[in-house]
């Protein structure tokens, strides 16, 4: 269950509690995979190449879907580099030379924290 939504109101009982920087690392979580080791990849309708929730690596509208994973590497990508060479903390330090700072009233687990800070970074 993902913390947004419907669910976030709905279903807040059976959500873990917030903290400010949650503990653990991508792929404790069921459905996610450590970024240098992904097995599964998703493709949205509109083309984007997505590793994780709301990660994507490129567009398969624009180049072969076969060049993008080969060229895959997330050691280039500087928010997961952060993420695989320091987990939240690196994911956090990589946000605040971007401008953005952690929400105040905190995190369920570690993919809302990271959808949240690579989304609010990005814009």
């Amino acid at each position: 269950m993902q913390p947004k939504g419907r669910a976030r109101s709905s279903l807040a009982e059976f959500l873990p509690l917030r903290t400010s920087v949650p503990k653990g690392k991508c792929g404790d979580i069921p459905y996610t995979e450590a970024l240098d080791s992904v097995k599964t990849i998703s493709v949205e309708p509109d083309g984007r190449v997505v590793v994780c929730e709301n990660f994507y690596i490129g567009n398969a509208f624009k180049s072969d879907i076969i060049d993008i994973l080969e060229n895959y590497d997330p050691f280039r990508i500087r928010e997961a580099k952060s993420i695989l060479e320091k987990g939240m903390d690196g994911l956090t330090k990589w946000a605040k030379k971007k401008g953005v700072e952690p929400r105040p009233e905190g995190y369920y687990d570690i993919c809302h924290m990271c959808t949240d800070l690579r989304e609010r970074a990005s814009t």
